[in-house]
């Protein structure tokens, strides 16, 4: 896995979010897939577990209702949802534990931490 500044791209290809909140897989410049992620007014750099697993994080912020909570997807290599994980929290780029935990900071400046099954630790 390499990282270039804040994308992470990974042995078959690289990640990229485009102005409709559509995280592709690219390899050789074709699309490997394609994941929609709504509601997002923005979304975060991802991180990729062992197992391939993609996970980020979108959210929103306006000067007028301050941070919108959005959502923390997990993607399958894949391209298809594995889960996805709400609260009345905005969340922040994710990285992954040595345990696989998925760590994120909130707007509030806390960390939280996630398992790989999608339950708040």
């Amino acid at each position: 896995m390499v990282k270039i500044d804040t994308t992470v791209v990974d042995p078959s290809g690289s990640f990229v979010m485009d102005a409709d909140h559509i995280l592709s897989a690219t390899s050789d410049l074709r699309a490997l897939w394609r994941f929609h992620a709504p509601h997002a007014g923005y979304c975060c750099s991802p991180a990729i577990a062992e197992d391939g697993t993609i996970y980020f994080s979108t959210g929103s912020y306006s000067l007028a209702s301050g941070y919108q909570p959005g959502e923390v997807y997990a993607v399958n290599p894949d391209g298809t949802l594995k889960w996805s994980y709400s609260s009345a929290k905005t969340f922040f780029s994710p990285a992954i534990g040595e345990n696989g935990w998925i760590c994120l900071m909130g707007q509030d400046y806390r960390v939280y931490t996630l398992s790989p099954e999608r339950t708040l630790i």
